[in-house]
């Protein structure tokens, strides 16, 4: 049950990013020479009961299990990222710090601790010079495989801003879609995760774009015989810094319910409320 609500955090967490009448193009990109030190916070505040089989929840609440459950969660992860200039072959090289710190979680008001699946790292890697894309080379200590290499570097990307801005400048009012499929690819857990922002440009004052979001989520996943679907939606803003090419700012907030079977008690489900709230924010200054 632990894993299967560290699981659940780590997707939730990711899963996540014109003067007047003049039109701006927007694009993401990694600028070479500088630092970015990025902090992302994921707070879940959950109500979960159980329903089915009266005599399974009767043998449930006499071994000593309390419904309906309240349970909150935090979860804290930290990037540092420093480029240099590009390289012979035009790339961004790049050493990024990631620190996941332990996640924390009271269940009915008592502290109970989770096992933290993914560890912070220290990766060598570059970006090319349009975009947010980055390579990973090599993690300090370990030896990469092929498929070490290829999880980490998708497990990698899942964290960064993922936003795909249109082809074509945008004016306030102006309005755009994004559907994103997550995974977490260091989880060999069969999962199908939908989520879909709608963006809209509110203002542009200065050198910064506000954005509002609308926000939907659509996930099920499966480990080791427990199935669980999540559905909800919520909103958020954006703050994107018209110098740097970067949304240095991402809050979102959601209500989602949710659903999952428990094996070790036949004919009965957990059904559950939750809430979360999550804040990206990102300084960037030249190194």
């Amino acid at each position: 049950m632990k894993k299967l609500l560290t699981i659940i955090v780590l997707f939730l967490s990711v899963s996540a990013y014109a003067q007047a009448q003049k039109g701006v193009l927007f694009r993401m990109r990694i600028m070479p020479n500088h630092h970015y030190d990025i902090l992302v916070k994921i707070n879940m505040n959950m109500i979960m009961d159980v329903s089915g089989d009266s005599a399974a929840v009767r043998k449930l609440k006499n071994e000593g299990q309390k419904f309906p459950m309240i349970m909150n969660m935090e979860n804290n992860v930290g990037m540092d990222i420093k480029t240099a200039m590009p390289n012979a072959q035009n790339r961004i090289p790049a050493v990024t710090n990631i620190r996941i710190q332990d996640i924390k979680m009271t269940v009915n008001g008592q502290t109970t601790p989770l096992p933290n699946i993914l560890k912070s790292q220290v990766m060598y890697g570059s970006y090319s010079p349009v975009g947010t894309t980055f390579v990973l080379d090599s993690l300090a200590g370990k030896k990469l495989g092929d498929t070490l290499t290829q999880k980490m570097q998708k497990t990698f990307e899942n964290y960064q801003s993922k936003i795909q801005f249109p082809n074509t400048p945008m004016k306030v009012g102006d309005t755009f879609t994004q559907d994103l499929p997550l995974n977490i690819p260091l989880i060999s857990t069969p999962s199908d995760v939908k989520a879909k922002t709608i963006y809209t440009l509110r203002s542009i004052e200065g050198n910064k774009a506000f954005f509002d979001t609308k926000n939907n989520l659509d996930m099920a996943l499966n480990l080791q015989g427990i199935s669980m679907t999540v559905v909800g939606d919520g909103n958020g803003k954006m703050v994107y810094d018209i110098t740097s090419n970067y949304a240095t700012s991402i809050t979102m907030n959601m209500n989602l319910n949710y659903t999952m079977n428990m094996p070790q008690s036949e004919g009965t489900k957990m059904n559950g409320r939750m809430k979360m709230e999550m804040g990206l924010q990102t300084t960037i200054i030249p190194n």
